[in-house]
């Protein structure tokens, strides 16, 4: 159900008991159940869209319900109710006219279809009758000690026993179609004993007319009685008047119990040295040493000598026997005596013995493990900044753990890192070689590439290990390059320069002197690398082949000279032809060759093509 309006929440005060033997308790035994519900503004019932439990379509009432002038209306209702001695909620009278009127709207629906306009049309509130008026005051009783409040007045009390109570007023009001609640505080309280006037006594507080001190007399009997706050304002000329306050009850039931025990409530209190102190009824506890569990306090104090240890500063083991709050050992961190449960630090915080936990809301994350991203300073007393992976295991960084470690961010991005002494390795750069066993994130020994401990799978080109070179791309060394590949100068941080190089599974070979194959052409290699001051003939496969400037020279066909040692070869396609022994031309000459060199050694005669040839140091004559 949608709701137009808000009613104003009510504040809420910790409870305490005030005995006469001087134990405290404090108690919140009857909770306001009025409270979660009285913001429900009645029209929003009758604006929805009932349904006929028989009817196949949703409908809508073609009129609006209205409430026959023998009906109570809301106000009379809910006045007659407040009134009656068995008191009935303010949630009840709701509800049952709620029901009353869905019931007509129902009948209604079934009686006759709405119109399209009708189901168009929307109802305004001031179609309804209101529960509150646009201005007016609402209440909540509370019982106190100091300034600790608890909601609600104690149900139970025993002869002898005083407890302090009071009222809160809110003042609500709507300004421009908005809700507004704020505390009202112009006012004073004049009790009334309803029932049991014999049993109990009320005292104004002196210092707090707005406070009074409910007492049961020591003698009184079991029975049940019955007190109305009637709440005074004094107008600006002195008259005096009752505020009529909607929501809440003015008037609560005691019951008057000889047998009751009442409990003793665990609480700190200020002193007037301004120290907290530990309160177990109304006495001060000298001897408990820990951390209690504390009836209205939400934080955790470290209790020693009957007040707060405010000496305790960082990381403590707390016992089990030590910890009314929690089952089993625990680290906790402490700001002046008080477990830190806020937002204030959150991450690492070391131990006396040197041990470092993960802290949040004051407490160690025991069921932290593996790798986890702490950004935040170490409380040290100076902070130091520490953005960066920690290895865990339960809550406490590992130093003992060693190896690769893979994080994810929701399945989509993936990152390695290597781990040592309990953190990241920031100190770890470049190429390195990890054995299986520190490697859980595969199978197998493997290269790394790393910046700063983490595996950099940004990082492509050269880089040098152990004196061998490899080919880095996705933070490995890649082992699908093979043959010869061209490196342009800004991949290589080994040397300066564009290269041919060599590889085998991502290495350069730099044992490798010879011919490979690029890009449909061949080309000769020294220690790995193009080596293109080489001219010459070179012996690859049982071949021989002309290099000129590190590549075959394909275009060389017939005879070639070697600069090396002057002598000539015939050739095709920048291969010797060794097998060749004939004629070849050359310049308009004829020459003899014998497996494939001139034979500058030849002297005498040949027959060619049916002519005979002198022939002298290789060279034809007719």
């Amino acid at each position: 159900m949608r709701r137009h309006w808000k009613q104003a929440t009510a504040f809420f005060l910790t409870a305490a008991l005030v005995t006469g033997s001087s134990s405290f308790a404090v108690f919140a035994e009857e909770a306001q159940t009025e409270a979660e519900q009285k913001e429900t503004y009645i029209a929003e019932l009758l604006s929805e869209e009932p349904v006929s439990e028989t009817a196949d379509t949703e409908k809508e009432p073609d009129t609006t319900p209205e409430i026959s002038e023998g009906d109570k209306t809301v106000e009379e209702a809910v006045t007659e109710a407040t009134s009656e001695t068995e008191t009935e909620t303010v949630t009840e009278v709701i509800s049952e006219i709620e029901t009353e009127t869905a019931t007509e709207v129902t009948s209604e629906v079934n009686a006759e279809p709405a119109s399209e306009e009708q189901k168009n049309a929307k109802q305004s509130r001031s179609d309804f009758p209101s529960l509150y008026p646009d201005e007016y005051y609402y209440m909540e009783m509370f019982t106190y000690v100091g300034e600790n409040w608890s909601i609600g007045i104690r149900s139970t009390m025993k002869p002898g026993e005083t407890i302090e109570i009071g009222p809160k007023i809110n003042y609500n009001y709507d300004v421009d179609g908005e809700h507004h609640a704020d505390e009202f505080l112009d006012f004073y309280v004049e009790w009334e004993i309803i029932e049991g006037k014999d049993a109990i006594s009320i005292e104004v507080n002196k210092e707090n007319n707005q406070r009074a001190y409910l007492t049961v007399n020591e003698d009184a009997d079991e029975c049940e009685v019955r007190i109305k706050a009637h709440i005074m304002h004094q107008n600006d000329d002195g008259s005096v008047e009752e505020l009529e306050c909607y929501g809440g009850s003015s008037e609560r039931v005691i019951t008057i119990d000889k047998e009751y025990v009442p409990e003793l409530i665990k609480d700190l209190r200020e002193g007037e040295d301004g120290k907290l102190y530990y309160y177990v009824g109304d006495e001060i506890d000298a001897e408990f040493e820990g951390i209690p569990n504390l009836k209205y306090q939400k934080d955790k104090y470290y209790i020693k000598n009957g007040t707060v240890a405010t000496d305790m500063n960082g990381l403590y083991l707390i016992e089990d026997e030590r910890d009314e709050t929690t089952t089993g050992d625990r680290y906790y961190f402490f700001k002046n005596g008080k477990v830190d449960g806020g937002y204030t630090f959150t991450g690492l915080a070391e131990y006396e013995d040197g041990t470092k936990f993960y802290i949040e809301y004051g407490v160690a994350v025991t069921d932290l493990n593996g790798p986890h991203w702490v950004s935040t300073a170490v409380d040290d007393g100076e902070k130091t900044t520490v953005d960066r992976y920690y290895f865990f295991t339960n809550g406490k960084v590992d130093t003992s753990f060693e190896g690769i470690v893979e994080v994810n961010f929701a399945n989509l991005l993936f990152y390695k890192y290597y781990i040592k002494n309990g953190t990241v390795a920031t100190d770890m750069n470049g190429l390195h070689w990890i054995a299986d066993e520190l490697d859980d994130t595969t199978t197998g020994n493997q290269f790394y590439y790393f910046t700063e401990g983490e595996v950099d799978k940004g990082f492509v080109g050269l880089t040098e290990y152990n004196g061998g070179k490899f080919y880095i791309k996705n933070g490995t060394v890649a082992t699908d390059m093979n043959g010869l590949h061209l490196i342009e100068d800004a991949l290589d941080e080994t040397m300066a320069g564009d290269k041919f190089y060599f590889f085998s599974l991502g290495q350069i070979q730099n044992a490798y002197k010879g011919l490979a194959l690029y890009d449909n052409e061949w080309f000769y290699l020294e220690n790995g690398y193009l080596d293109t001051d080489m001219n010459g003939i070179v012996e690859y496969n049982g071949g021989k082949f002309i290099v000129a400037a590190g590549r075959i020279a394909r275009e060389a066909n017939g005879l070639w000279q070697d600069p090396k040692d002057g002598k000539w070869h015939f050739t095709a396609n920048g291969q010797l032809q060794t097998q060749h022994t004939g004629i070849a031309s050359y310049d308009g000459q004829m020459f003899y060759i014998i497996s494939g060199e001139l034979a500058t050694n030849y002297n005498g005669t040949i027959k060619h093509n049916g002519v005979t040839y002198t022939v002298v140091n290789g060279q034809l004559y007719k």
